[in-house]
């Protein structure tokens, strides 16, 4: 169904997972920096699909990545927007995005919560927007709906157009619940403080929300036949910067070991995408079946990572503080010593999303995938 070139391009991927790669897969991590770099209004690129959607075919068309992990569908402002504010906040002058840290969900709620999570999700949508009008549903509603429908048409224009893959899609990304409740319901005050105070009421909502929610999700993602991107499923590790090793044992690992053991019995790829660092909890890793994984490092050592997990592949290595203060030259040489210390079992990209103004200059980017694209294991 795909054509050639782009079956060709999901490979260099599956090949690295393997550690069969004879070339390095250039795997963009760029979020909001594309806007910085096309120049375009900020407050325009997040609220008009057709804005976005040029701003991401120049981007392709100026660096030309094998693949990407995100195509303008990250941040959904104008959804947010019509049901009364909620998750971001927009700094229009700097293009910076912050979140906001809302609790709506409380200690008390996790009996009934776990008796019907589905349900409670409305009952905490209420909460977070409890002025919301039959009129801001319906503008929502209508928001969502495009925003779905320009994630439709982008990913159909990589496929076919530019013949380039996605690393995933976001409908594949499944995590242990904690993560849900560390982002979303409780916040990460509020999930610190439950894990001492309130554990057995927290692993029973925790348990209810795997069972109801994320292993139908799981299922979904690992049965999928006709896909348009190179992993299966997306798994980003975030809440474990709040944990120590005993709360992680409790608290992530039996989700965990699920969602790696079902990917790798079901033949499929998880692409795992490390928040801080993860270094501490390698270990845990270690057992993970080659070819059924990709670990995105953003704060470890990419060097110490590959000697703690040696049959784990790896992306990242090219770091923000060199792709936005160093110069064209410097950034090639940290590339020559990522490709060569490295070789088969790396993925070359940007160790952070990159986000803001000087995450990036585009004189380095486009030096280090010149680069990349002449290089031969």
């Amino acid at each position: 169904m795909y054509s050639e070139k782009f079956n060709e391009k999901v490979k260099l991927f599956t090949d690295a997972a393997r550690f069969e790669n004879t070339t390095v897969p250039l795997l963009s991590n760029d979020y909001t920096w594309k806007v910085c770099d096309s120049g375009a209004d900020f407050k325009d690129a997040y609220f008009k699909t057709k804005v976005m959607e040029k701003i991401v075919c120049a981007f392709h068309e100026r660096y030309g990545f094998d693949a990407y992990i995100d195509l303008g569908t990250r941040n959904h402002f104008p959804q947010m927007q019509a049901l009364g504010g909620g998750s971001y906040v927009l700094d229009e002058k700097t293009g910076g995005i912050n979140v906001t840290d809302e609790p709506t969900l409380f200690p008390e709620d996790y009996e009934d919560f776990a008796k019907d999570p589905n349900k409670y999700l409305y009952i905490m949508f209420q909460r977070k927007f409890p002025n919301i009008t039959t009129k801001d549903f319906v503008n929502a509603t209508t928001a969502f709906l495009q925003a779905q429908g320009y994630a439709q048409n982008i990913a159909k224009t990589f496929t076919e157009k530019y013949e380039t893959p996605m690393m995933v899609t976001t409908s594949a990304s499944v995590q242990p619940p904690i993560e849900a409740f560390h982002s979303s319901f409780r916040g990460i005050s509020g999930i610190s403080v439950d894990m001492r105070r309130h554990k057995q009421a927290l692993k029973a909502a925790l348990d209810a929300y795997w069972e109801k929610m994320v292993l139908p999700s799981l299922a979904r993602a690992l049965s999928a036949q006709d896909k348009n991107y190179i992993a299966d499923v997306y798994f980003a590790i975030i809440s474990h910067e709040v944990l120590n090793r005993k709360q992680f044992d409790e608290f992530y690992v039996p989700y965990m070991q699920q969602i790696l053991t079902k990917t790798a019995e079901a033949g499929r790829l998880v692409f795992i995408y490390i928040e801080d660092a993860i270094a501490r909890f390698a270990d845990y890793f270690s057992d993970v079946p080659k070819g059924s994984a990709i670990m995105h490092l953003e704060m470890d050592d990419i060097f110490e990572m590959r000697k703690l997990l040696p049959g784990m592949p790896l992306a990242g290595g090219m770091t923000t503080d060199l792709l936005g203060r160093g110069t064209p030259q410097e950034c090639v040489e940290r590339a020559k010593v990522l490709c060569n210390e490295l070789g088969s079992g790396f993925i070359m990209s940007q160790n952070k999303m990159l986000s803001f103004r000087n995450d990036c200059r585009r004189e380095n980017l486009l030096a280090v995938n010149d680069f990349v694209r002449g290089f031969e294991l």
